[in-house]
Parts: structure tokens; sequence; C-alpha cells
């Protein structure tokens, strides 16, 4: 008789505080996916030596490469944010949300005026892609891209369906939260000197005055505390909830108890370098688990293509592996995976924007691939790696087209290596899902050609995106909420 083969397998994850390290608390999130290759492999080397009865030695581990792939349809789900915001490097912020006194849609000159409004003084700028909402007409419900912008008026790239309309007041103009690669939102966030008090059995950092809120501390965020006489105190903590005079941390954490004399601050660094402990559950096995620690997002890609359903594609690299007795995720809270349903390829991919025009020929697919260009740091005395270290951004965008006489140009801008700017979003019926801004893509594909019998002319476009110079930014995310 044989015994139970295993197929049921959960991937699970939680932040880090500090690099590799595994800490025992803390609760964990389930990770959606339809496959994926984590693993900690061994390298061997065999033993070179000759002995008497030329029988071999063995060999020996000199190394270990920890990671793997996590494959899944995209989604707009928790983990899915987080590890895409890990591969950007950045940390999503920068959400603008206004309600216009009127707002008035003038399809013709593409145009959004509002009353009683300060658009460039909210901050919306020239490139940003804005979600509209709460409009009578359900067609103009959608996302556009600004192409200019007063105080009163947006000038918008957007959808040819959209139609005149005179607002009644209550509509809403967003730029959702974003990403830009290597910037965290708003830089470092510093609480200044103030006299905080540690409440370690209840988990809180209290302050007199001031607030963390205005600081711009959230949820999720990994800031370092300084200036306490304890040194145990001086470390990095995980906030799980955050008020105007009160920080909350994880259970994971332990501080101790002490009230400060005015010379501790908290602060979260500009560029947060994220990392996660991941647990790989074998759950119709007796007890059987792995564990991934110092986890980071090497690379990630989007692929969007007719006829399928949405995907994103994660590569991990790790600095720890275990085999441990009891599974990590023993006694903890596992958020269940996520529910919300995969985006369709073929009927929430909206607007696509190429150089400020909406596109009106028939695109296949759509691919991005971002790439950090991560290293292992492996360093004498330990077999596992020290760290990682991203070497450069790499981003690589693929877009399959039937040609037509409107995107026959892509050869000219080819040869004479233009860069061209490509905008486009994915979204459910809810209006969750993200929004993609490349600004400037130079192309390299092979020319169009007679495609055989029965065959349709297509353009494979490829394209290796660069800093925008204007703009300021080699790619943009949007979350769409």
């Amino acid at each position: 008789m044989c015994d139970m083969t295993s197929f049921k397998v959960r991937l699970s994850y939680k932040q880090e505080a500090t690099l590799g390290v595994i800490k025992s608390a803390g609760n964990m999130i389930e990770i959606r996916k339809t496959d994926e290759s984590m693993s900690g492999t061994p390298k061997i080397t065999e033993s070179a030596e000759v002995v008497s009865d030329a029988q071999p030695t063995g060999q020996l581990i000199v190394g270990l490469d920890v990671g793997g792939g996590i494959n899944a349809e995209l989604a707009p789900t928790v983990s899915q944010h987080d590890f895409i915001e890990a591969g950007m490097r950045s940390k999503w912020g920068g959400a603008i949300v206004i309600v216009p006194a009127v707002i008035v849609i003038d399809t013709a000159a593409k145009t959004l005026t509002g009353t009683l409004t300060t658009f460039v003084t909210d901050g919306f700028a020239v490139g940003d892609m804005v979600a509209l909402s709460n409009f009578a007409n359900a067609v103009n419900n959608v996302v556009v891209q600004i192409t200019a912008v007063t105080e009163t008026v947006i000038t918008y790239a957007g959808a040819s369906t959209m139609v005149d309309e005179t607002g009644g007041g209550d509509e809403v103009v967003t730029r959702p939260d974003y990403l830009d690669w290597g910037n965290r939102f708003g830089g470092e966030i510093d609480s200044g000197l103030q006299t905080l008090t540690i409440d370690n059995t209840a988990k809180t950092i209290t302050r007199d005055s001031g607030s963390f809120v205005t600081d711009g501390f959230a949820i999720g965020d990994q800031p370092l505390l300084s200036g306490f006489v304890t040194s145990k105190n001086n470390t990095s903590i995980i906030l799980t909830n955050v008020t105007a005079l009160v920080l909350t941390y994880d259970a994971g954490s332990v501080l101790v108890d002490e009230t400060g004399t005015g010379s501790e601050k908290v602060v979260l660094p500009a560029n947060t370098n994220f990392s996660f402990t991941l647990a790989k559950d074998f759950l119709d096995l007796t007890d059987k688990s792995l564990t991934y620690a110092g986890e980071r997002v090497g690379s990630f890609k989007l692929d969007f293509k007719y006829g399928s359903i949405a995907s994103v594609a994660f590569t991990m690299m790790g600095t720890g592996y275990e085999v441990p007795a009891t599974p990590f995720t023993t006694g903890k809270t596992i958020s269940a995976v996520a529910t919300e349903p995969a985006l369709n390829a073929s009927s929430d991919l909206g607007l696509v924007i190429v150089d400020g025009q909406q596109t009106n020929y028939c695109i296949e697919g759509i691919n991005l691939d971002i790439n950090n260009n991560m290293l292992p740091i492996e360093c004498m005395g330990a077999i596992a790696p020290k760290d990682q270290q991203a070497t450069g951004l790499s981003v690589n965008v693929g877009m399959d087209v039937f040609l037509q006489d409107a995107n026959f140009d892509f050869h000219a801008k080819k040869l004479a290596q233009t860069p061209v700017a490509i905008s486009y979003y994915v979204r459910d019926s809810s209006g969750r899902g993200y929004a993609v801004q490349v600004p400037a893509v130079q192309l390299s594909f092979s020319d169009a050609a007679g495609a055989g019998k029965r065959q349709l002319s297509k353009l494979s476009l490829s394209g290796v995106a660069k800093k925008d110079g204007t703009l300021n930014r080699t790619i943009r995310i949007y979350k769409l909420v």
C-alpha cells in the first residue's frame, strides 16, 4: 500500500523586518498561484581526492541557491500588490482624489473642465493616468491619460467611446496610487525628534504631540527606530496600525518597555528594499513544510494575450532555507487565498495609448518584463548568499499587432530609434486592476512580411525602455481600486 502522494501545496509569505531573519510570530498571507518552483538547491562539488581502493570519496556542499519562480493569473490581490511593489523597488503612494463642483466632458476637444477646481495645485501633471467615476454615462467611467493641464482644464487621451456630459457634482477624478521604479513615493519619512514611549505588551509606540498619520506612516511600513537608551529598541519594526499619536507594531518584534527622553525618532528610508519569508506547506502530508528566507523579487513579467487570462510571473532570490521539524506556519493565522476574479486579457484590457493617441488598430497581445538584474552576494563563512544586489533596471516591452496603415510607421521609428510612448490599463468589472505607462521605448523587430497562404500579416514589436527625460521615469505602474 502506498502512502498519500502530495498535491495540496500552499505557499504563504510575510514581510521581513530584517533581511533573512525568520520571526516565529506574526501572521501570513497565502499566495495565489498557478504553479511555483521555489527551491533550496545546494551547489555540489565532488571531491577530486584519489584513494588507493579507487572508490569515490563523496561530495561537498559549497554553495546554496535559494529562490525560484511564482506564476499566477493576474488579479488585484494583496500578494500581487506586495510583490509588484517589491519588484519595482518602490512603495505605493501618490493618490489624488477630487470631487469637482461640476465637471464637463467635451469629447471633441478631449477636455475635462471643472468648476472650482485647482488641478495643478492638487498635483495633477502631464503624463498622469487618471480614473473617472460616478458619471451618469457608464462609458465615461474610464481611465484617461493627461496630455495637458491647467487649474480648470485637463486635456486627455481617452477612449473614443466616451460621450459629452455635464456632471451633476458627485463625479470623481482620481490619480491612483502608483509605483515609479526605484523611488519610494514622497521620499524618506521622518517623525523628527520626539518623546516616544514603548509598551511592548500592547506593541505600541506613543508620541506626545504631532501626527504619525500626517508624517505619512502607513500600515505595512518597516520604519527604523533610533535614539532610545536601550539599544535593543533601536531596530526596525513592521507597522500593523497607525493613528496620529500611536504606532502599533507586529507581534514578532520584541522590544523593551521604555519612556523616551525626547531624542527618539521613527524613520522610513526612501528606498525600501523589501524582503519576505515564504513557507511551502504540503497540506496532505503530516507536518511537512519548507521555509525560504530573505526572498526578494528579482524580476517580474506581465503578459496579456487575446484568448488568455492575464498572467504575472515573479522570480525570487533568497538568503536562507530550512526544512523545519515543525512547519513555520503552525499556530499562525494565514489569510485565505484571494478570491478576486483574474483579469481577462481579451475583455479587461482597456485603452491602449501610443504616443499620446488611442490606438485604432488591432492589438493581439502586450507583455512587459521588469528585471532588476539582481546578483547574489556570496561570502566565505556561509553556504547561502549574504544578500542580493540589484545592479540596474531593464524593461523590455512586446506588442503583437495586425499590420495596418495606422501602425506601418513603426518601421520608420525603428530605423531612427525614435522613442515610442506606450500606456494601457486592465481592470475588472468593479474597476480594480492595473495601469502601465512606459514613456520611452526604442523598438527593434523584424519587418512585416508576407505571412503565407490564408495568413494575416502582423508585427511582433519588441523594444527596450529608457528613462524619459521629460517625465523623469522609465516605467510607472498604477493600482486601480
